[in-house]
């Protein structure tokens, strides 16, 4: 979207849009200070990029209406295959188990941290990366990690009731689609 809008092509958009952040590795030269986001050296090359020559050197909650973090390292693919592993020696766990888990997974996930803007009042919403795609990852594997439905569609429930009380929409990940 941004390279569409840096070339002309959303003229319509091109004064409501703001890109602001660091892509890859630089995202982690990212964090919160005194409730902005900032960016560490490390990450100001990427940021300026991002952000072009009028952005803002930091992120605040008022700095825009909806604020959509693309991309978003929430690790969804990690968090299910621990499920998998904790279902597979004692079977099958409630739900309020699942949302405790997700809840504290995410708690501890950079972009959701940032993604604390909703608690002042600002729209938050988050496009994960996806799941493995199939015919990338060794397909065995992904099979077992990612491809049962107790825990992929447990997971994506809990997931999808934990969302009221945080205020954030996150987009569930697509579920591996095919490449050819």
């Amino acid at each position: 979207m941004k390279l569409a809008v840096d070339g002309g092509l959303l003229p319509e958009f091109a004064d409501r849009i703001r890109f602001w952040g660091a892509p890859g590795p630089a995202f982690r030269g990212l964090f919160m200070k005194q409730g902005r986001i900032v960016a560490s050296r490390s990450a100001q090359e990427s940021l300026k990029v991002m952000r072009g020559p009028d952005g803002p050197e930091t992120l605040g909650p008022e700095d825009g209406a909806l604020f959509v973090f693309y991309g978003a390292r929430l690790r969804m693919g990690e968090l299910l295959r621990l499920l998998h592993e904790y279902t597979s020696d004692i079977g099958p766990v409630s739900s309020a188990v699942l949302e405790a888990t997700l809840r504290r997974w995410l708690q501890n996930k950079r972009a959701y941290v940032f993604a604390s803007f909703v608690r002042v009042g600002a729209n938050v919403m988050m496009v994960p990366t996806a799941l493995p795609t199939e015919g990338v990852v060794d397909e065995a594997h992904e099979a077992a990690l990612y491809h049962l439905p107790r825990v992929h569609g447990s997971s994506a429930a809990a997931s999808e009731r934990s969302r009221p009380s945080d205020g954030l929409t996150v987009f569930r990940s697509c579920c591996s689609p095919t490449v050819d």
